[in-house]
């Protein structure tokens, strides 16, 4: 389909299975629904992202910080899996790939950055890793830190995205809305 204009592309993949799972393409689930998806989508639309000069926001995690290197020859993590570390690897080539997307196509308008939301209590992975997940599996500040690509010099790239954490109060039955925290 045809998109005449795109402002902002806000990829926020991300999800963690317990067992290895390969697709029905043959690709680790982990890898594919949180990198490849986003990848394929960022580039079909490259057209209109570059006539629209649009943001793309890329939804990372503090988890990356823990991948260690990226096997290349092992992307789908034929050996060595675990949950934790598929998550970690697939959202460090988040960043990556974020990084490159800016380095190839800043100098024609577009501005990409990658973020970690911070830390919300939900079940995010609790199937795979048997945690509970209240206060999220995923440590960190939850301070909504930028990851900017090394070259993003002008104030187009230099985005401030402010989040808070949103974690329920003592006692309280539901998380707190940003705006009453």
């Amino acid at each position: 389909a045809d998109h005449p204009r795109i402002d902002v592309l806000a990829n926020n993949a991300g999800g963690m299975w317990g067992p290895r799972t390969l697709t029905a393409d043959g690709l680790e689930m982990t890898f594919q629904v949180n990198q490849l998806a986003p990848f394929l989508l960022t580039n079909l639309l490259l057209p209109a992202l570059i006539d629209s000069s649009a943001i793309v926001v890329q939804t990372a995690s503090r988890a990356a910080r823990m991948a260690g290197p990226l096997d290349l020859d092992d992307l789908q993590l034929a050996r060595g899996y675990s949950p934790n570390g598929a998550y970690a690897k697939s959202k460090l080539a988040n960043i990556l790939f974020t990084h490159e997307l800016h380095r190839r196509y800043h100098d024609h308008g577009i501005a990409a950055v990658a973020f970690h939301p911070g830390a919300l209590a939900t079940n995010f992975g609790a199937d795979a890793t048997g945690s509970t997940g209240k206060g999220s599996a995923d440590t960190g500040a939850g301070d909504g830190t930028i990851c900017l690509p090394a070259a993003a010099a002008d104030t187009k790239s230099a985005i401030s995205v402010p989040t808070r954490r949103i974690l329920p109060k003592p006692g309280a039955s539901r998380p707190q809305s940003a705006s009453s925290a």
